[in-house]
C-alpha cells in the first residue's frame, strides 16, 4: 500500500518543501557570488595600495606573462560556457515544463501536478540566479 495514495495533500507539502529549499539554494548562490565579487574587488584595492610605480616599466618574466594570458583565456571561457549552459538549460526547462505539465493534465489540479510544478519553477529559479551570479563574477 502506498501511503500516498492515502494522503490528499501530499503534493502541497512536497512543492513547498521544494520551493523552500529553492529559496535557500538560491540566497546561497546570490550571497557566494556577491562575495566573492567583494573580496575579488577589495584584494584588488588592497594590491593597488601596496604597488608603488618605478621609473621604469617592470620587465615581467614571460612564463608569467603566459601564466596571466591563460587565466584570463579560461576565465572568459568558463564564462561564456556557464553563459551557454544557462540558455540551453532555460531553454530546455521550457520544452520539458510544456511536455510534463501537459501529459499530467491540468498540472495543478492533481497532487503530482503540483510537485512537478513546484519543481519546474524551482530550476527556473536556480538556473536564474547560476546566471545572475555567473555575469556578478565576470564584472569584478
Amino acid at each position: 500500500v502506498c501511503l500516498l495514495d492515502t494522503d490528499d495533500q501530499w503534493g502541497a507539502r512536497v512543492a513547498g518543501q521544494i520551493e523552500r529549499a529553492t529559496g535557500h539554494v538560491s540566497r546561497g548562490l546570490s550571497a557566494g557570488a556577491q562575495r566573492v565579487s567583494a573580496l575579488i574587488s577589495e584584494g584588488s584595492v588592497y594590491l593597488r595600495g601596496r604597488i608603488t610605480p618605478t621609473a621604469e616599466p617592470m620587465q615581467v618574466h614571460p612564463t608569467v606573462r603566459s601564466g596571466i594570458a591563460t587565466a584570463a583565456a579560461v576565465s572568459h571561457a568558463a564564462s561564456e560556457v556557464v553563459g551557454t549552459a544557462v540558455a540551453a538549460a532555460m531553454s530546455g526547462l521550457g520544452q520539458l515544463g510544456t511536455s510534463v505539465l501537459g501529459a499530467v493534465g491540468s498540472g495543478q489540479n492533481t497532487e503530482m501536478g503540483k510537485v512537478l510544478t513546484a519543481t519546474a519553477r524551482a530550476v527556473v529559479t536556480v538556473v536564474g540566479e547560476v546566471g545572475t551570479a555567473k555575469d556578478a563574477l565576470a564584472s569584478t
